[in-house]
Formats: C-alpha cells, structure tokens, sequence
C-alpha cells in the first residue's frame, strides 16, 4: 500500500458516553477535529464510530471479542488501544457493542450490520461514500466477520469489501465447545478418576465451581509425578494448549511440566466458561458419545511426544485413550446445538477476500483452528480469497500495533491490485520496511492438525 495512507499526527482519543440516537459530534482534540458518531439498533445494540481529521477513505467495521461481564459500550479502552494506531494512519473505524453480553453471536452480524447502515448512511449525507469497507474482529469478533465474509447479500446498501480475522474462532462455536469439553473429560477421568463427575449441563458459571475444584486438585497432584505430567499431557493435547515462549521444545519433560503448569491455571476459567455460555444460550451443545479419543490422539500431531512420556512413566496409553472413549456417553442439548450451528458456524464459502492473523501460542483460540479454517474454506473451492499469517508471540489478540497495521494494509493492496502481495514472513517483513512498521513477528509456518470436528448423529 503506498505510504499516503500514512499520516504523522498522533490523535489523542475521548471515550464517549452512548447516544441513543444516531448524531454526529466533533470533540476537539491537539492534532485537529476528529468526528465521533454514535446511535443504536433495535436489538439494544449501541454503535461508536470515529472518523480522523484526514481520512483516508477506507472504513473498518471492527467486531470485538468475547464479554462476560461489565458494561457493553460499542467503544471502550481496549477497543481503543487495539484500533488507534489504525486511526492515525486515517482509517475510520465504525463498531458495536452487540445486543448482548456473553455469546452474542445470536445478534451480533445484525448488529454490525445495522451499525454500518446507519453510519454510512448519516456520513454519507455530509461527506459522501467511503471508497471501502474492511471487516476486522478479533476472537469472537473473527467469528463475526467471518460470518460477514459468507454472506452474499448483506441486506444493505453499503458492501463489505473484505474481511481480517485476527486471534478468531475460525473453527467455530460448536467445535470450540467440544475441543474444551474434550479436554474437561479427559481430566476428569484420567486424572481425578471421576468419569461419573459432572462436566456439562451447567445453567449458571457457578454450578461449575465445585467440578472444577475437583479436576484443578487432581491436576495439581497430577503435576508432582512422571505418570500424572503423561497423563496431563493427553489433556494438554485435547485442548491445544501451547508450550510457552522460552521452553525448549526439543526437552520433553520441560514442556510437559509447561503444558502442566498451563492446564492447572487454565481449567477453573474453562470450565466456567463453558457453563456461563450453556447458561447464556440454554443449554450445552458440546458432546462426547461415540468419540475416539484413540484416533484423536493418534491425528492430534502430539502423539509420538505423549507416547514417549506414557513410556518414560510405565503407563500404557491405548489403555487410557480406550477407558476415554469406552465411557464417553455424553450428549448435546439439542436445541442448544441447533442454536450453536445456526449462529456460530463457518462454511468456508467466501464472498470476498479474507486474511486471518493468529498467534502461535494462543490458549483461547489455538492456532490450529487456523488449520481446520483453509481446510473449510478449500472444501468450498474459495482457497484464492484466503491468506493466513502467524506471528511468533504467546497470548490472546497480543499482536503488536504493527502487526494490525500491516494486516490491515495487506488487504488494501489486494483490493486496490486485484491478486494479494507476497504473504510470507520475508514478503511481510518486507512490506513492513517500506511501511516504517519494525515491530514484526510473523514467521512461516503450518499448523498442527485440529481433530476436535464431528457432527452429531441423533439416535
């Protein structure tokens, strides 16, 4: 993207109180008048939208992740800190806070799509047309604009031209739900031996508490032994949780004692979740009956370093994976799981082009749902309209301010050339030299397989 995007002022930002009403309002600022219009849908959802003193024509629609408490503004301070260095370089940036809280995947298109309508069209009436629309979200909000990016007839005037997910859920809610309850299971009966333990149908995060005072106890003991680590690890495996930056991956008891230490912090957090969002939507949509957990293990691409610790430990690890799926018997709520697949899926049709952005040691959204994604999306013969980077951090959504940017610039050179710029790490780097953006991380690299997908057969 040439540097005229490029603009030097550094904006202070106002956050704003929600109007009820669609208006626009100047707030006056050191390097100018920035523009901050506001207004809200009838589903309850409140939108935010700021527009730079120099715009510089393209509009980001931004879909933020996951909320499971507090309030619900449309433009809060992470949402600021993660799209300012985007509104300096002269992107306007529209968003919403959905209807909802929690999972709000039932409203949350409609949502963004009622905040663009509105926006543009009240812009519009003063300024004219932007040139463009990026859809950009980021966890949840990945689901959201991947979503958008299927949908071929948006039902408003304005076009979304294309879409980036960063740290997205690109596997989906239902697949999500199953992967942590794979998980969940496995440490229940591998670890604390109580198969009988209850893990789901949960109403309420705090029917939770009590289970996963249960496993996190087990994990912990489990933690002080070769047998318990091997153990942890097949858990590990079903949760996809990554080896912290640092660890030597080539020391096998150094990362099951990591991979250890990350499941016991984790596991209380999971499990609340996963009964705040059954709450949330009515009920539990993730299963285990029928599932080999034998072959999951064996596809998992961590089977050749779990067997080497079952090894090292005396165990023997088909005997465990088949208890695992010998005593899996737990089934979905059914109208939670239509729910699920109904708002909560990708088909991989893609209507436009698509960049997805992912770190690699991410618990909350694994890097491998980046994989099952590009598998998603080939199935549906649109594999030209996707690119995948990755960048070498640890976290959730931690990419650098750069790292947005250039993601973000990526996708204005494949509109504005009609074929996408060079996308590998040395083509990134450098484009990120002619941008002046030096905080990259991104490298080469093919996740490992996601082995959580199944679909559901009703007796």
């Amino acid at each position: 993207m040439p540097l005229r995007r490029a603009i030097a002022a550094v904006l202070l930002f106002v956050l704003v109180a929600l109007s009820g009403c669609a208006g626009g309002r100047e707030i006056s600022l050191s390097s100018g008048e920035t523009q901050v219009y506001s207004g809200s849908s009838d589903s309850g959802s409140t939108w935010e939208a700021h527009v730079p003193p120099d715009p510089n024509g393209t509009l980001i629609l931004f879909s933020h992740g996951y909320r499971n408490a507090g309030p619900n503004p449309a433009w809060y301070e992470s949402t600021t800190s993660h799209l300012k260095p985007l509104l300096e370089r002269g992107y306007s940036v529209v968003a919403s806070s959905y209807a909802t809280l929690d999972w709000a995947m039932g409203t949350a298109e409609e949502d963004q799509l009622d905040a663009l309508d509105q926006f543009t069209a009240e812009y519009a009436s003063d300024h004219g047309e932007f040139d463009r629309v990026i859809a950009y979200g980021q966890s949840m909000g990945g689901l959201v604009t991947g979503r958008l990016a299927e949908r071929s007839d948006t039902g408003i005037d304005t076009d979304i031209d294309a879409g980036i997910a960063a740290c997205g859920v690109m596997a989906g809610g239902v697949d999500r739900n199953n992967h942590q309850l794979d998980g969940v299971y496995a440490a229940a009966v591998l670890l604390a031996d109580r198969p009988d333990l209850q893990i789901s149908g949960f109403s309420a995060p705090d029917e939770a508490v009590a289970p996963a005072a249960v496993i996190s106890s087990a994990i912990t003991e489990a933690r002080k032994t070769p047998a318990g680590r091997a153990r942890i690890a097949v858990v590990a495996a079903l949760l996809y949780a990554p080896t912290r930056g640092g660890v030597d991956l080539e020391d096998d008891a150094a990362v099951a004692r990591d991979q250890a230490r990350t499941i016991e912090e984790s596991m209380p957090v999971l499990m609340q979740r996963r009964a705040q969002i059954a709450g949330f939507i009515g009920g539990d949509s993730g299963w285990n009956a029928g599932v080999d957990y034998a072959q999951m293990i064996e596809e998992s691409g961590r089977a050749e370093f779990i067997e080497e610790l079952y090894d090292d430990a005396g165990l023997d690890l088909a005997e465990d994976v088949e208890r695992l799926s010998e005593e899996a018997e737990i089934e979905p709520d059914p109208e939670a799981l239509r729910w699920m697949q109904r708002t909560s899926t990708l088909s991989g049709e893609l209507q436009m082009p698509v960049l997805t952005m992912h770190t690699l040691r991410d618990f909350v959204s694994p890097v491998e749902v980046s994989g099952v994604y590009e598998q998603d999306v080939e199935r549906a013969g649109a594999s030209e309209d996707l690119r995948q980077i990755y960048a070498d951090r640890s976290g959730h959504c931690l990419h650098s301010a750069d790292e947005t940017v250039l993601a973000v610039e990526v996708m204005e050179q494949r509109l504005d050339e009609g074929r996408w710029p060079d996308t590998s790490a040395a083509g990134l780097r450098s484009l990120g030299d002619d941008l002046g953006l030096g905080n990259l991380r991104f490298l080469d690299y093919t996740p490992e397989p996601f082995v959580s997908t199944r679909e559901w057969k009703e007796s």
